[in-house]
């Protein structure tokens, strides 16, 4: 039996010392489960030199326990579950033939997989139950997470000695849930030792053990989901990327409520919506590693590149593939990214499923790390007083209504864009439950109101004269030199805005309007000398937008479908297609109300902008 403890050790020796290319998410788990080892008070003096060597090089048992740290850390435990999961057989693959001598290839986790495991298993209260009851776990395609969740399943549901454990592999359809089911059946088909040994019945839906009524089950959400009252006692849910709301992980989350040690295994790899169910866990296990949040019951690794690392460059690529080399063959990895030149949304595919990385939609305009890389914290007050450039995008009854502001700063010699975005719905759709015209509100609706991000306003109709009252007051401290405008649904506000003094420029939604816009936005992202400030509504609007080239290469922004709302970042455009003429040291000097410059000198700066 290998000594899983002194493995997961090791993976966090190399982690720390850089034998292994890690990402900063990665290096924090290791971190946690370090510090964690410190607050239990894990003793030294076991007699095993290497063991010794490897917890002091790594300042474990170095420090005070924590009095008020409820675990510890039971290495049997942990033991114990891991020499389970190498006693189940491979399914998949080369591995799954038979060897000459007739047996079966059994698992062997590499040691990414090793430091998961003993951290779920190894970590009890002082009363022996499970500390860990969330685990997320994020990591590329191909790196060997289904076969291991398999294994899993199979002892939560017979080995670890629940009775009545129901285990179920859910999904959002049951082809997709019956991968990790049948996976784990087929274990049990290749194992007549485990069938004897812990009397275990393979059935057409379900595995079952007699002795202490478990079973082993999928779940989906298109045959099961609108069913409710299941008794969890461990629910593995592969590729949450993929569930489009957060009812199947409700469903099992519910269901683990009346067990004393439960567990509700997440594992997927990146996704595309950063509103859904699985992105939503994601930023709780970001803010839990990077110490911005306390759970003690929620476990949490992301495998993925950091924010600036070339993805094009193979050296960064083990951050996202912790079985690099092993499963994940890095003669295949450069194949996918040389198909990355031939079409630019074999780029977003390969960026999302190979390198774990958060694209927004496969055709989409800006990715999810360009626009996470150009975030900032800061206050639209610290502009007070300087001009800047308005667009906005209005509507009334299920899209979102926005207006938004580019100011300009100069930072070590150059211009910066700071983005700032004002959105509004009304309140039908702010407390609806249900689908209106067959569209569901987003989860985040009610969050980024509560948060200060969206506005509600009464009734079934979004209030543009609040609207326009708030560009007006806004206006008094933070002047606009131009604010253009979709001419669609504006034309009382547009009035009004005109009729109080305000340079409102109209911009046709058109492509020989919107295509510089946007081309000049890519080209700040570029320089580096655009800001998004914060704004989880206009980030969501801008992951939206998608675009295709047309014979001119020029681009228009577009949905993804109806839910998938734009508006921010169509304010955001008409924005710049005003403040891209005043990309020079003498936007410094505009003083609002000056006159306009005429079509000619707008359509001669169209010119140039689309031609950068």
């Amino acid at each position: 039996m290998r000594d899983y403890f002194k493995i997961a050790l090791q993976y966090c020796h190399d982690v720390r010392s850089g034998v292994r290319t890690a990402g900063q998410l990665e290096k924090f788990a290791v971190k946690r489960f370090l510090n964690d080892l410190n607050r239990s008070g894990i003793p030294l003096g076991s007699g095993d030199e290497e063991l010794e060597k490897l917890l002091t090089s790594l300042k474990v048992g170095t420090k005070p326990p924590d009095i008020n740290f409820e675990f510890k850390f039971d290495v049997e435990r942990a033991q114990h579950a891991c020499f389970f999961i190498e006693t189940c057989p491979h399914v998949e693959g080369e591995l799954a033939r038979l060897k000459r001598d007739g047996t079966r290839h059994l698992l062997v986790m590499s040691p990414w997989q090793v430091f998961v495991t003993v951290n779920i298993f190894g970590w009890v209260n002082y009363e022996g139950l499970r500390r860990f009851t969330y685990v997320y776990l994020e990591v590329a395609k191909k790196n060997g997470k289904t076969t291991w969740l398999a294994a899993v399943g199979l002892y939560m549901g017979f080995i670890d000695g629940e009775p009545g454990a129901n285990v179920y592999a859910a999904a959002t359809t049951r082809d997709q849930a019956n991968i990790l089911f049948g996976a784990a059946k087929t274990m049990v088909a290749y194992s007549p030792k485990m069938q004897e040994r812990f009397g275990i019945t393979k059935q057409e839906y379900s595995i079952f053990q007699t002795t202490t009524n478990s079973s082993f089950k999928a779940l989906s959400q298109d045959r099961d989901g609108s069913k409710d009252g299941y008794n969890v006692h461990c629910g593995l849910i592969d590729e949450l990327h993929a569930h489009k709301d957060s009812g199947m992980y409700d469903i099992v989350s519910n269901g683990i409520a009346s067990r004393t040690q439960p567990l509700l295994f997440a594992i997927t790899t990146a996704g595309k919506d950063t509103t859904s169910v699985c992105y939503r866990e994601r930023k709780v296990v970001v803010a839990i590693l990077k110490g911005e949040a306390t759970h003690e019951r929620y476990f949490g690794m992301i495998f993925c590149l950091d924010k600036g690392d070339d993805w094009k460059n193979p050296k960064n690529w083990p951050k996202a593939n912790p079985n690099y080399g092993i499963s994940v063959k890095p003669e295949y990895l450069q194949g996918m990214a040389d198909k990355c030149k031939i079409s630019p949304s074999n780029e977003a595919i390969f960026r999302q499923k190979h390198l774990n990385e958060w694209v927004g939609a496969v055709d989409g305009w800006l990715a999810e790390s360009v626009v996470s890389n150009c975030e900032v914290e800061v206050s639209y007050k610290k502009f007070k007083g300087v001009v800047g450039f308005g667009g906005y995008d209005l509507a009334s009854r299920l899209d979102l209504a926005s207006w938004v502001e580019m100011r300009p700063d100069f930072e070590d010699g150059k211009i910066i864009w700071y983005v700032f975005a004002h959105s509004y719905i009304n309140e039908r759709v702010m407390e609806s439950t249900e689908a209106i015209n067959g569209e569901m509100r987003p989860d985040d609706y009610p969050v980024w109101r509560d948060e200060g991000w969206l506005i509600e306003t009464p009734g079934a109709s979004t209030d543009f004269n609040r609207i326009k009252e708030d560009i007006l007051e806004h206006h008094n401290d933070y002047p606009f030199y131009e604010v253009g405008h979709d001419p669609y649904h504006a034309e009382q506000v547009t009035a009004d805005l005109l009729d109080a003094g305000l340079n409102v420029i109209e911009v046709p939604q058109r492509t020989e309007y919107l295509n510089p816009a946007m081309r000049w936005i890519e080209v700040l992202i570029a320089e580096n000398r655009i800001r998004f400030c914060g704004d989880p509504v206009l980030k969501w609007c801008i992951l939206n937008v998608v675009v295709k080239e047309d014979a001119k290469e020029c681009i228009f922004p577009r949905k993804i479908s109806r839910a998938k709302k734009i508006d921010a970042a169509v304010g955001m455009i008409i924005a710049a297609s005003r403040a891209m003429y005043w990309d020079k040291e003498e936007v410094f000097e505009l003083v609002p109300g000056e006159e306009n410059g005429n079509f000619d000198d707008f359509l001669s700066g169209m010119i140039k902008v689309s031609r950068r």
